[in-house]
């Protein structure tokens, strides 16, 4: 088994492929030039400067993604995959319910000393000749702007399918305008993350009184009222081991909220599993499991998926793209003696 580390998107280096410098190349052509008619210098230096300004676009262009760090593509099987970020949540040491923000400081420190206590919000958009999906859609904040850098349409995309109901993974189904943001796509969910999101906030709110009510609650229920009117016919209501897209396959996981779900990729052999909210970060749930996020519905029931889910991760071996980690969130669960860590490290056969 071979490895290699997972690329990063780099600007284009227009001198990269001569063999020699900057000042080389221009010597070069200063010479070249020197030794030849008057007329033919002028085209030479009307070509050299169309080439010159056609690389500067080239260069400015690959420069956008690079210096917002928010865009990764892959290929995985049959499918162009690309990873958008969409943002970050900050002030990561005030997730959790059941541990004081100095020890999550202290261990997200430990483990990465230049970490900023943010989480990255990191979409997977999907293409084939048949089908444009997006993976969740963060809180909508720069999903347009980015799929148009991608070369995307709004309405290209065929199918949305959500993790679950959070705003910082569904309002980006909603446009600047609060209208829906793809004109021509179905919407997946599982059936329990709309049956429980259709109560009423305030019977929800009596029912988990430990839930941020206003983040968590009504503005989950308020999000998921907007898309029933505005993806009238177009919702699509998931059971566990359901596939809405073929080669993908929703999995129940429960805890975070009571629909969570994640999705399975499989092609050409390759799988890849988008986690959600199951498993936020590496330095947070993922070293410690019984660490419970403030706007997880029911605590005991997701430590026992983040468990029973890393147990297969890693057995199988399946690359994970985690939600809420550094990006482009993409690496292994790993074993870690009795406990589990995250690799970023991407395995070559």
């Amino acid at each position: 088994m071979q490895y290699s580390t997972v690329p990063r998107v780099t600007a284009h280096d227009p001198f990269k492929d001569f063999p020699g410098s900057e000042s080389q190349f221009k010597s070069m052509l200063n010479t070249s030039i020197a030794h030849f008619p008057a007329a033919t210098t002028m085209k030479l230096f009307t070509f050299f400067l169309l080439v010159a300004s056609t690389l500067l676009e080239l260069t400015q262009g690959e420069k956008i993604c690079s210096a917002t760090d928010s865009v990764y593509s892959f290929k995985f099987g049959k499918w162009d995959a690309t990873v958008l970020k969409d943002g970050v949540i900050r002030g990561l040491e005030s997730f959790f319910a059941n541990v004081p923000s100095f020890a999550v400081l202290r261990n997200v420190r430990f483990y990465d000393p230049t970490s900023n206590f943010e989480a990255s919000q990191n979409m997977l958009l999907l293409r084939n000749r048949r089908d444009v999906v997006l993976i969740d859609t963060g809180s909508g904040e720069s999903l347009i702007r980015l799929l148009r850098v991608v070369g995307v349409a709004p309405r290209e995309v065929t199918a949305v399918l959500l993790t679950h109901l959070h705003g910082d993974h569904s309002k980006g189904l909603l446009d600047k305008t609060g209208n829906a943001a793809f004109p021509n796509a179905l919407v997946h969910m599982h059936r329990l993350e709309s049956e429980f999101w259709s109560r009423p906030a305030a019977d929800i709110g009596q029912q988990y009184p430990n839930l941020p009510f206003e983040l968590a609650i009504n503005e989950t229920v308020t999000t998921l009222t907007k898309l029933k009117k505005l993806y009238a016919g177009r919702i699509r209501l998931l059971n566990d081991l359901e596939s809405p897209i073929r080669g993908v396959t929703a999995v129940l996981t429960p805890g975070h909220t009571e629909g969570h779900t994640g999705y399975m990729l499989r092609s050409s052999g390759k799988k890849l599993m988008v986690v959600g909210d199951t498993l936020v970060s590496r330095t947070t749930v993922i070293q410690h499991p019984e660490w419970a996020i403030i706007s997880d519905t029911n605590a005991t029931t997701v430590v026992r998926t983040r468990y029973d889910l890393m147990d297969k991760l890693a057995d199988e071996k399946t690359q994970v793209l985690l939600y809420h980690d550094e990006f482009p969130g993409l690496g292994f669960i790993v074993r870690d003696g009795p406990s589990f860590d995250f690799s970023t490290v991407a395995r070559v056969a």
